[in-house]
This record gives C-alpha cells, sequence and structure tokens, in this order.
C-alpha cells in the first residue's frame, strides 16, 4: 500500500492539525497505464488504519486543552504523547481507552476530535475494544459523531475510521476462534464463543450510518476522506460475510450477516452512481482508492451470493445480474445515465434496473481518466455479469 497525502481533511485552526492523512490505496494504481492486479476478487483481508500523526495531534490535543473548562491532567497527556501502536501494552491501552472516555463525555464534541483519533487505534487491544462498545459509551459516541442535527464532520470521520479498525482488529480473531471449533467435537452451549461487542454494535448500526451518503449537510462527495473511510468499512463488512457464510455462526447477529451483501451492494452502487451526472470529470469527485474498494466489494458480495451452488456459469451469472437489478430497485433518485432526466423508482423492473446498474459500471471502464486498477476492477466485475 501507498499513502496518499493528496486530500486533506477540513480541520483547521491554530494549530493545523490533520487526523491521520492517509489513506490506503492499491500500490501503483494511478501511476502508468497498466492494472497492477489481474484478480481483484474475492477479497479475504480486512482493512485496517493504524498510522498516526502523533505530533500535530498532540500539539492540538494542548492547544485545545487550554481552551477547556476541564482541563487535562499531565499524566493522561503525557500517556496521550507516548502512545505508539506498535509498542503498546494492554495495560497502557486500556488507561487511555478509559481515560479518553471519560474526557469526551466531559469535553464539548466539537473539541473531541484528537482524542477520537486515538482512540480509533485503541481497538487493537480486546479489552479496550470491549470499553469502547460498552453500551452507553458507544451510543454517546454515535450521537456525537451522526446526530442529524449536529453532523461533526470530524467526528463522523473518526468514528469511521473506528470501525474499520474494530472490524479488522476483531473479525479475524472472532473467524479463527469459529473454524477451530468446527475442526473439534465441542458443542456445547458454553463451548461456543461469545461475539464481540463491538462485531454486534457495528452491524446493528450500519443501516443509520450508510444514511451519511445522502446527507446533505455532510455532502459526501466533496469529501474525500471520509469516501475513503466508508469504502474501507464496507469492503471490511464484505469480507467478514464472506468469510462468515460456509461458518456456523450462531448469534443474534446471524440475520443481519446474511443480509449484509445486499446492503453492501446496495450502499456501492449508490456511491459509485455519484459521479455519473458529471460525465467524465465525475472520476475526479470520488477518491480513486475508495472506488476501488466498492469494486472490490461488489465483485466479493457477487461471488459470495452464488458461491456453494451447483449453477452452471450462465445461471450464475443472471442470479447476479437480478442481484443487482434488486438493489438499484431499491434505490431511489439514481438517474439511469449521466445524460437523462430520468429517474428509476422503486416499481421499476429488473431489466431497467440492470440496465442502470451496467451503466454505472461501464462509466468507470470506459471512462479514460479513472485509475487502470479502478478501470480493470470494474472489468472484471462486469465479466462475472456477462
Amino acid at each position: 500500500v501507498i499513502n496518499d497525502v493528496s486530500h486533506s481533511d477540513p480541520f483547521t485552526g491554530a494549530h493545523r492539525y490533520i487526523p491521520n492523512n492517509h489513506s490506503l490505496t492499491v500500490a501503483n494504481s494511478c501511476s502508468d497505464g497498466t492494472s497492477v492486479s489481474t484478480s481483484f476478487f474475492p477479497s479475504e483481508t480486512f482493512i485496517s488504519l493504524r498510522s498516526i500523526s502523533l505530533g500535530p495531534l498532540m500539539t492540538k490535543l494542548e492547544s485545545l486543552n487550554e481552551q477547556s473548562h476541564i482541563p487535562l491532567d499531565h499524566e493522561f497527556l503525557e500517556a496521550c504523547r507516548n502512545f505508539d501502536i506498535d509498542n503498546c501494552n494492554e495495560d497502557q491501552a486500556v488507561y487511555l481507552t478509559t481515560n479518553i472516555i471519560d474526557v469526551i463525555n466531559k469535553w464539548t464534541p466539537d473539541i473531541i476530535f484528537p482524542l477520537l483519533d486515538i482512540l480509533r487505534c485503541l481497538v487493537f487491544w480486546q479489552k479496550s475494544s470491549d470499553i469502547i462498545f460498552e453500551t452507553s459509551n458507544w451510543n454517546h459516541l454515535l450521537s456525537i459523531s451522526f446526530d442529524k442535527a449536529d453532523l461533526s464532520s470530524a467526528n463522523c470521520l473518526l468514528i469511521l475510521r473506528l470501525l474499520v479498525n474494530c472490524l479488522a482488529a476483531d473479525c479475524p480473531r472472532f473467524i479463527d476462534i469459529i473454524r477451530c471449533q468446527s475442526f473439534s467435537s465441542l458443542s456445547s452451549t458454553s463451548a461456543k464463543p461469545k461475539v464481540p461487542r463491538s462485531l454486534i454494535a457495528t452491524i446493528g448500526v450500519m443501516g443509520k450510518i450508510f444514511e451519511i451518503v445522502n446527507d446533505n449537510k455532510l455532502q459526501f462527495i466533496t469529501r474525500k476522506q471520509h469516501q475513503v473511510a466508508f469504502s474501507n468499512l464496507v469492503h471490511n463488512l464484505t469480507v467478514l460475510a464472506y468469510l462468515s457464510k460456509p461458518l456456523s455462526i450462531e448469534s443474534n447477529i446471524s440475520p443481519q450477516l446474511r443480509s449484509m451483501p445486499g446492503v453492501c451492494i446496495r450502499t456501492s452502487l449508490n456511491i459509485l452512481s455519484l459521479a455519473l451526472d458529471q460525465g467524465c470529470s465525475g472520476v475526479t469527485q470520488l477518491h480513486p482508492s475508495a472506488v476501488y474498494h466498492l469494486f472490490v466489494s461488489l465483485g466479493t458480495c457477487l461471488l459470495l451470493v452464488t458461491s456453494g451452488s451447483n449453477s452452471t456459469d450462465e445461471q450464475s451469472k443472471t442470479q447476479r445480474i437480478r442481484v443487482l437489478a434488486s438493489a438499484m430497485i431499491g434505490l431511489k433518485d439514481l438517474p439511469l445515465n449521466a445524460d437523462s432526466d430520468k429517474y428509476i423508482d422503486t416499481n421499476v423492473d429488473e431489466f431497467t434496473g440492470w440496465e442502470s446498474a451496467r451503466k454505472i459500471i461501464n462509466y468507470w471502464i470506459t471512462t479514460p481518466t479513472a485509475c487502470p486498477n479502478v478501470r480493470g476492477c470494474a472489468s472484471q466485475l462486469l465479466s462475472l455479469l456477462e
């Protein structure tokens, strides 16, 4: 992976601080005219966002601390200053997590984003993750990040990244336990693993979080870093659904996991369609890393819905087309193409839904300014359908 610093988050002030202004992209995806990867999906690897700009973060945190009526104590500030994600033990992580949650409950939501930036790195420690996703703590984090009446773009971005990381941290561990037990003779109720709090909480709020794409206040189309974080979240949810299908996960998240591919497909198509109104220049409206991971998610989801069947290749393609068409039917106010003022609605038939989905895919294949990996991934997606 490479770091992309071409897009800045809108967090300025006396001490400029851009929370983790680095996004995962596909190496060399825009560097030349060749496609780096020959096989883009299915994806079985979770994305994590571990890098943190601690120097600028502490400068901003200390500045905000001077303005706060509830100043931070010296010991806590030192712990923040010395935080190293690669050399932090669990006791240190729990100390930071507990104190950050306490401060977030006391400070006003407009000045907590440096603390959220540290918090989204602390989910890699299981005890810290459990503290973060304790019901009252998690509900408060949601309210200060996704409240429609007072949507904070900074808090929203960092909680999106926190969700990306919690899936990257907890899902592999949970899936490994399930796999190990599937090969053992343990079948008693007491032997069944506990579903991580983070997993239950994340899946439970995805409907609410996916609404931010169309939130007029956030203006998602203008927020490159939000696009990257959001697409990484969709990608990780897709990987979770893909890896979970062959496993027996008996819990209250099972129904939501089964519906997750459809939700991810619909959300991905929604975002990818945002560029079509602008013609060729629409490519620049979406971050290439975001577009790439959305197409990887689409391909992985389509392979997931036809996996384990004895269908012929043509039957599988037909099933995937119907899934895409159904996703398009579920969307409202999506244009049929870039130069049409007609819109699909919930009464559109499958053929029109499929044609609308194909126009979105073809747009990213044929627009020359799209990155090579994006065009290659979109082409491979179309090959699953035609």
